[in-house]
């Protein structure tokens, strides 16, 4: 509908307003004479006041004067009504200035400065509660729209559902709560995925106000849902009909609750609004639109992350901006080609019109593809350092204070539970020759190894980023070549044979993108062969394990720092031993597809 609203008698302008049922509008200069505006009403009501107030001034006055012309005595009591009679005018006149009041009920019920968060409920015994709710809580602490005020309720957990089915239910948790508005959340797990329902219910009438609801959620990552949570959050708090408020107002200067964060720039001027109405769902009851005034406006002069300070630039009637006014929308629609009055586009126009016109026609534009959750496998490589000693028979011993060496892993997921690895290993060492008098005085090793493994994993969760345990088996090949050098000294040895293995792997902490893991491989009975000479048949043992701290990068990004520790041993029926050690710090890159 649209409205034309004349202005006083003293101007001649003429102003037009127009409203939608779903977005509200925005009246721009229907201020002075609108007989539709509830603050217009309260201010005839007071001038009628003041109306008589004047005239029964004046006649106590004629009256008193009269009276005065008695006798002396007579005078001292009329001159003190006098002044009472005055001093209760100004009173009255002073009380009126104070209740021009620019807010109407709506406006006033719709004044969120506090807000706090119910208990999070989930059909899981809390494994998705007890994360989001602590990750929502620290969001809306650090908001700077709304002070958060713990809720300490201490009754059961309602889901939004019951509290919309059961107004009582709103009643009594309201009856002594802190805040101006509560939020409610509900997380729900089924055959069709994961559910979040969230509801803002306000205390000034202990309605529902919005609502935000998302449902079939496919990722049942906790890191993933939370970040899905806090957008939800964001959307149901923007559902409130403003932007901001103001703080406060001295003379003309004021403060605004929006700093650089929500996309203001100094000498930006803002328009404060007054709600006037309100449209709620017929059956669900939030909001779904809204009726608006502009009152005024102001200029914002220095803008800090999170506050604004400026000056009143117009508003409506002295007073009429105050302390809980609200601001209208920050960024408006911006028409394009609007220097000219034909309505005929322009062949740009036209493009931007179409979908997907930002990423096909803008400037430099790019092709947007949404991220792939990892589903495929992984492949990593890590450099690392290390130490190594060797003992041999004959009582010949080697080793290295530092020797570089490579990891290059690969994992093929199969199916949830099964998986395929890979993982390949070389090294270089140095070592002098153990060998009195030997040659070469300098012997270099060569290090190789290679694992072929199929896993089976426990999940706690179905999700990549799930704490898990895995058993390993498969084959297992390790290879130390060394120099010959004469006279004969340390050999060539080959450790192969069936290898078994149990790996793990925990995050942190629900939202935390650390994780810690262990794995343990043990080579069951591996056959060893050596060259150039052989110290006769012998009783073999390999084990390695290893403690590892991941970082998550990115969705198919992670870091890895590893320490492993690696020996090698056997036991000759002639008596001897041998056995070769490694102690090795290694970090990397693994990517997940």
């Amino acid at each position: 509908m649209t409205y034309r609203l004349e202005s006083s008698p003293a101007s001649s302008s003429l102003f037009e307003c127009s409203s939608s049922d779903v977005e509200g509008s925005i009246c721009a200069g229907a201020f002075a004479e609108n007989p539709k505006s509830p603050h217009e009403r309260t201010k005839v009501k007071i001038q009628t006041v003041e109306y008589f107030t004047d005239l029964i001034s004046e006649f106590l006055l004629l009256v008193l004067i009269e009276i005065a012309r008695e006798n002396k005595f007579m005078r001292i009591i009329s001159l003190a009504t006098i002044v009472l009679v005055a001093l209760t005018s100004y009173s009255i006149r002073a009380w009126s200035q104070d209740q021009t009041s620019y807010r109407s009920d709506a406006d006033a019920e719709l004044t969120v400065r506090s807000i706090s968060l119910l208990p999070v409920f989930d059909n899981l015994q809390g494994v998705y509660a007890r994360p989001i709710e602590k990750d929502l809580t620290k969001l809306l602490k650090g908001s700077h729209h709304f002070n958060y005020l713990d809720s300490n309720y201490a009754g059961p957990i309602t889901t939004p559902d019951e509290l919309e089915e059961d107004p009582s239910a709103v009643d009594k948790i309201f009856a002594d709560f802190p805040a101006d508005a509560f939020i409610a959340v509900s997380i729900s797990k089924g055959p069709a995925g994961i559910s979040v329902k969230m509801d803002l219910f306000l205390k000034s009438d202990k309605r529902l106000i919005a609502q935000a609801a998302q449902t079939g959620i496919e990722n049942f990552d906790t890191t993933a849902l939370e970040h899905r949570a806090e957008k939800m959050v964001h959307e149901l708090l923007h559902k409130l009909p403003y932007s901001g408020l103001i703080l406060s107002r001295e003379g003309t200067r004021v403060t605004v609750n929006l700093g650089r964060i929500d996309g203001v720039v100094p000498n930006e001027i803002l328009s404060v609004i007054e709600i006037i109405k309100v449209k709620r769902h017929p059956k669900f009851d939030f909001l779904v639109g809204s009726e608006k005034e502009i009152i005024g406006q102001v200029r914002l002069l220095k803008v800090d992350d999170t506050l604004s300070f400026g000056r009143i630039v117009t508003e409506v009637d002295a007073g009429a901006i105050q302390v809980n006014s609200k601001i209208g929308p920050i960024k408006g629609i911006v028409y394009p080609n609007t220097n000219s009055l034909s309505n005929l586009q322009t062949p740009e126009d036209v493009l931007m019109a179409q979908p997907g016109a930002n990423v096909n026609y803008g400037k430099n534009p790019t092709a947007w593809v949404p991220t792939k959750q990892p589903t495929f496998g992984m492949v990593g490589a890590r450099f690392g350092v290390g130490r190594f000693a060797e003992n041999a028979p004959n009582a010949l011993s080697d080793s290295a204070a530092v020797f570089p060496t490579i990891f290059l892993d690969g994992e093929l997921w199969l199916t949830s539970e099964w998986s395929a690895h890979a993982h390949i290993r070389q090294g270089i060492i140095s070592t002098s020759n153990p060998v009195s008098g030997g040659s070469p005085s300098t012997l270099s090793h060569r290090l190789s190894m290679y694992d072929f493994l199929f896993g089976y994993n426990i999940r706690l969760a179905d999700a990549v980023s799930a704490p898990k345990l895995e058993f390993l088996f498969g084959y297992s090949s390790y290879d130390m070549f060394v120099d010959q050098s004469t006279p004969a000294g340390i050999t060539s040895k080959t450790y192969s044979g069936p290898e078994v293995g149990l790996s793990g792997w925990y995050p942190l902490a629900a939202s935390s993108p650390y994780g810690i893991g262990a794995n343990f491989y043990y080579m069951y009975d591996p056959h060893l062969s050596e060259s150039p000479t052989s110290s006769g048949s012998s009783t073999n043992r390999a084990t390695q394990f290893g403690i590892f701290l991941d970082k998550q990068l990115r969705v198919n990004l992670k870091a890895r720092f590893e320490l492993d520790f690696d020996i090698f041993a056997s036991d000759f029926s002639a008596g001897s031993t041998s056995s070769q050690e490694q102690d090795v710090f290694s970090g990397g890159l693994y990517y997940m597809f």
